[in-house]
């Protein structure tokens, strides 16, 4: 096992600045990082502390900085979660920006016969010594401080790995330290810590940050409310006026923004048809409509060359209480998936691209208002699956029957208020259609709410719960990469949910005679 007093005097080190944590409200409340310094995230599972780590990380590889992470995790997994909150780590950990270590599944029995905590951290620096990271991760703490060590001599040694490593690090902790348990074990850390930061679950998929300690300027004292939505990640959820007691007539106006972007003028003469449109080519115009919310969709032209001030305007309105949705109106030239996320993360609900057609553009509109802004704080939820998938005597998922199949999706689309998914029919390429079953049943989010089914032909029926129908064809080649016998995506079929609903109402009536379109519209 390698040893080393400390970092050798000639690597480079970071020098001092402020450092973003990746989610805007958050470091409003903060005000920024102590570059250097380390913070502790404590709450109970679920919290959302596993997410602001991975927000910390995202932001900075988006800025060309190294990252590493200790974590209880398989990498994959984490892939998977950076990817649902709007984050690519696959190229950067193809550069070796992104370094992942992982806890080995003995680690806390060999740990804990380790005469000497101390030559742990050694290894673990010797394994950081060859590329610092700007940024890292320990998540969680648990199998370090809790091996069934002497606590103390834990800690210290813990505690001195800390004050050595120059590394701006996020520390979870999956407790609350008030408690006097975690307060006994985790003193040490948190008295050399620049920051506490303490998660909450709420009702429902709220969450709740409050800064418990902060050695410098707080920005704000106030708490954070979120909650966590795919693409867009953390996002703040505010009190805002709910959209239900609008008026229909003011739901059927719709404002559009143009604000120096170009808008497309071929979809005005629709536009004008199906609403109240009133048009502003400036904020200043806009102003007083703009502060009301007294409408049902707010449509804001978006340059994807120069989105901030589209962003900026977003994020005043959110803070402002604003709760009507916006979408942004964007070509889709230069249009990046980075831009798309921070759209989200400004209070944006959806884009707009302008290939889309008018009967397209209609429908996304109406869905927008009658669903109301996505981050209404008191009492709306996002609907929830149709059902849950079935299991065997022995607790396996297994294939729904398409009867089941049917009735399921048919009570979802006229009981769900806020139906959002798309359905697919594939026929297995190579593969029998139960092993076809099997392996989907395995890759999908069935615990999330994806549904897998056979139908009467043999083909195979999916349920992909709450993702946009662009986001479809690249999961499907996803999984059919891995798996190249389990469909042929030329002779795979699909709706997406809204905008295709005559469509997927027809599917359910007709049975295995009615075809979705071809995927990857």
């Amino acid at each position: 096992m390698p040893v080393s007093e400390r970092f050798p005097v000639a690597q480079p080190t970071i020098e001092p600045k402020t450092v973003s944590i990746g989610v805007r409200p958050f470091d409003e409340r903060v005000g920024g990082l102590i570059s250097g310094r380390y913070y502790v995230l404590s709450g109970a599972p679920g919290s959302g502390k596993t997410s602001t780590a991975l927000h910390f990380m995202g932001t900075g590889l988006e800025a060309h900085e190294t990252c590493a992470i200790l974590t209880q995790d398989d990498p994959a997994d984490l892939f998977a979660q950076a990817e649902y909150l709007g984050y690519d780590f696959q190229e950067a950990a193809g550069a070796e920006r992104l370094a992942f270590y992982r806890y080995r599944l003995d680690f806390q029995r060999h740990y804990s016969r380790v005469a000497d905590p101390a030559m742990v951290y050694e290894e673990l620096k010797s394994l950081l010594w060859d590329q610092i990271p700007h940024r890292f991760v320990i998540d969680s703490v648990l199998p370090l401080l809790e091996g069934g060590m002497a606590a103390e001599e834990a800690v210290d040694a813990f505690a001195q790995f800390l004050d050595e490593i120059p590394c701006t690090t996020f520390i979870t902790v999956p407790g609350d330290l008030s408690e006097t348990y975690y307060r006994r074990i985790y003193n040490r850390i948190s008295a050399g810590a620049a920051g506490i930061f303490h998660f909450e679950n709420l009702a429902g998929s709220a969450r709740q940050m409050t800064v418990r300690k902060l050695r410098q300027r707080l920005g704000s004292t106030e708490s954070v409310r979120f909650s966590i939505r795919p693409g867009a990640g953390i996002v703040e959820e505010l009190s805002l006026r709910s959209h239900d007691e609008l008026p229909e007539e003011s739901r059927r106006r719709v404002v559009l923004l143009s604000h120096g972007a170009e808008f497309p003028s071929e979809w005005l003469p629709p536009l004008r048809d199906a609403y109240q449109l009133d048009a502003f080519d400036s904020v200043a115009r806009a102003f007083g409509d703009l502060a009301s919310a007294n409408y049902g969709a707010l449509l804001v032209a978006l340059d994807p060359m120069r989105p901030e001030p589209a962003l900026s305007l977003t994020q005043e309105l959110r803070r402002a209480g604003n709760g009507a949705p916006i979408l942004f109106v964007s070509s889709t030239r230069g249009l990046r998936g980075q831009t798309r996320a921070e759209g989200l993360r400004a209070g944006g609900d959806d884009f707009l691209e302008d290939t889309l057609s008018p009967s397209e553009l209609l429908a996304r509109i109406d869905n927008a208002r009658a669903r109301g802004h996505r981050r209404i704080a008191e009492g709306a939820v996002a609907s929830a699956p149709p059902g849950s998938q079935p299991t065997d005597g022995n607790g396996e998922a297994v294939p729904l029957a398409a009867g089941d199949f049917r009735g399921l999706l048919r009570e979802h689309v006229e009981r769900a208020r806020h139906a959002y998914f798309a359905l697919v029919e594939l026929g297995p390429a190579d593969l029998s259609t139960a092993e076809a079953g099997r392996l989907l049943l395995e890759r999908l989010r069935v615990r999330d709410g994806d549904l897998v089914a056979v139908m009467e032909d043999g083909r195979v029926a999916l349920y992909l719960h709450d993702i946009h129908r662009k986001h479809v064809r690249s999961l499907l080649t996803r999984l059919v990469s891995a798996e190249p016998g389990l469909a042929d995506l030329d002779h795979t079929s699909m709706f997406s949910y809204p905008a295709d609903r005559e469509g997927v109402l027809a599917w359910l009536e007709n049975g295995a005679t009615g075809r979705p379109a071809i995927a990857g519209a």
